[in-house]
């Protein structure tokens, strides 16, 4: 089964599949396929980034029994699914998954094709309640509220005139240009997952300029994916949109120095 994002997943209807899903390989993703209780997994490496946070879940998973692989960033649309089963090869797969026949350089299709026909793997999955992405309010600084994300999934309508601080990779889940952002924040970060093929992982910055939100990627080997506060704190900016440009964030800058330079330019326009 294909999924856009891994936050599609819901444990009544998905429990024991064979997913095959856009999402980067972080440590929330690891988590909440593991709370489903897939039967084996295939995501986005993310460019590895920091830490190799992009194929986290890979060892998560693999403490349960549970086989998976990574589809290279460089060979995949991030947040695209069926790009990562038609066009996918291989970066890095669990001690499971090998078990199956599974190899870094063989193509996703022929992976996922070994994972399913191995049967749904020894170990169970874990459904403990203990959510697997984080969100919490950070800060409020000049009547604007900044959120840490884990997921951009996450954010909602009351989040409009915030700050989104996300863990989140750049690319556009499933293609929608629609699910860019739910709402419109003030301020917007993700990670750029090493831009990767078709410079997928920075997709969603230019359907956001659309809407006048300004946008921001950081590099992946700054910050883990999938971990918000990571991003806040190490993050440095890779990429912008040019809603983003004009109001003084820079490729370059650091995740805090670039809020601040928003809020400055915010204070300033409000000023006159």
């Amino acid at each position: 089964m294909l999924f856009g994002s891994v936050t599609e997943l819901q444990r009544e209807a998905h429990s024991g599949v064979h997913a095959v899903v856009g999402s980067h390989g972080g440590v929330a993703t690891g988590r909440h396929a593991l709370s489903v209780e897939v039967a084996s997994l295939v995501v986005h490496d993310a460019g590895f980034g920091l830490d190799d946070a992009g194929i986290a879940a890979l060892k998560i998973l693999e403490s349960k029994g549970i086989p998976a692989a990574a589809a290279g960033h460089d060979s995949a649309r991030i947040g695209d699914a069926e790009d990562v089963l038609a066009r996918g090869i291989v970066s890095a797969c669990n001690a499971r998954s090998r078990r199956a026949g599974v190899v870094p350089g063989m193509t996703v299709a022929e992976a996922h094709t070994r994972m399913v026909s191995a049967g749904s793997g020894s170990g169970r999955g874990d459904s403990a309640t203990e959510p697997s992405f984080h969100m919490e309010e950070l800060a409020k600084v000049h009547e604007c509220r900044i959120w840490l994300l884990d997921s951009a999934s996450m954010i909602t309508a009351e989040m409009a005139g915030g700050i989104a601080i996300t863990g989140s990779h750049g690319g556009l889940p499933g293609g929608s240009a629609k699910r860019a952002a739910k709402a419109d924040v003030k301020f917007c970060v993700f990670n750029d997952a090493g831009i990767g093929r078709d410079e997928a992982g920075i997709s969603r910055l230019s359907p956001l300029d659309t809407r006048n939100i300004p946008a921001a990627c950081v590099e992946a080997a700054s910050a883990r994916i999938g971990e918000a506060a990571s991003t806040y704190a190490t993050g440095r900016i890779s990429r912008v949109n040019n809603s983003a440009h004009l109001l003084g964030v820079r490729s370059g800058q650091s995740v805090q120095a670039a809020i601040l330079a928003l809020l400055a330019a915010h204070s300033g326009a409000s000023s006159h």
